[in-house]
């Protein structure tokens, strides 16, 4: 299992007794006054391999599989965090906002089937549908509620870093 946290400031009225909850199986969250911190929870899979005719080991394939589905994962879920920038943004720059966040969110399905051929060709399973990128996914979740320009190119701005960051750290 591997787990990731992030902490978000809360504006507005403070909370007020500290708590932990469950936002999903995966996910909890403790709310102290102004922070909220969320620790989210993913488990390691292991990809079940289908027999082929490429000579690398299987335990290289295996780990190499494993890798490309968990950034598969992530990459299902930044195109879903770029099409909900798309749909949900607001304000004066509209349109040129509206087709970036498109083109990102093309971008994602492009890397997506990259990685998923890939997994492929190494004769692992594919785990690419929206569950499986739910269950698995080291990005945190887009923020609902906003609708302004700058929130949510601040917002798909953090998920692209953070996407960035985790298929760097893959390619070492």
């Amino acid at each position: 299992a591997s787990c990731a946290f992030w902490i978000r400031e809360v504006r507005g009225p403070a909370p007020g007794e500290a708590r932990w909850s469950g936002r999903t199986s995966r996910t909890l969250t403790k709310t102290l006054p102004g922070l909220e911190v969320h620790v989210h929870l993913t488990e390691h899979m292991s990809t079940s391999m289908i027999p082929t005719r490429n000579n690398l080991p299987l335990k290289t394939r295996t780990s190499m599989a494993d890798l490309l589905n968990a950034r598969l994962a992530d990459s299902v879920d930044l195109y879903s965090h770029a099409k909900q920038a798309h749909w949900n943004v607001r304000g004066g720059r509209l349109f040129t906002l509206h087709e970036l966040f498109d083109k990102v969110s093309e971008m994602a399905l492009e890397h997506s089937d990259e990685l998923a051929e890939r997994a492929g060709q190494l004769g692992g399973e594919v785990r690419g549908t929206l569950k499986d990128a739910a269950k698995s996914t080291s990005l945190r979740p887009y923020p609902h509620a906003i609708g302004g320009c700058e929130e949510h190119v601040d917002a798909l701005s953090e998920s692209l870093a953070a996407y960035g960051k985790l298929v760097r750290e893959a390619i070492d």
